[in-house]
């Protein structure tokens, strides 16, 4: 892996597609999907711009599951799409 902790371990696959697992216990906040249920993530370049988007998509009325948090990782916050998919940022 590329990034390791104890609860999370993240891969670059020969496509440059990023790859990253988490234990369910340590997920922020709690999926409630049974299994099958993902969410999307979107890297981006700074712990600063993951803040300027949490701004853009509230003023865009996104559902926010998660604000801006520190964990294993790196900074990230979560949305929800209308359809109630999860989008992490």
């Amino acid at each position: 892996p590329v990034e390791a902790s104890p609860t999370f371990a993240m891969f670059i696959l020969p496509s440059g597609l990023a790859l990253g697992l988490w234990g369910r216990t340590g997920v922020q906040p709690a999926p409630a999907a049974a299994g099958g249920g993902c969410e999307v993530g979107f890297k981006v370049a700074t712990a600063d711009m993951v803040d300027r988007l949490h701004i853009e998509w509230q003023g865009k009325s996104a559902a926010i599951l998660l604000p801006p948090t520190d964990l294993d990782f790196g900074r990230s916050f979560v949305a929800a799409d209308p359809d109630g998919h999860r989008l992490r940022v």
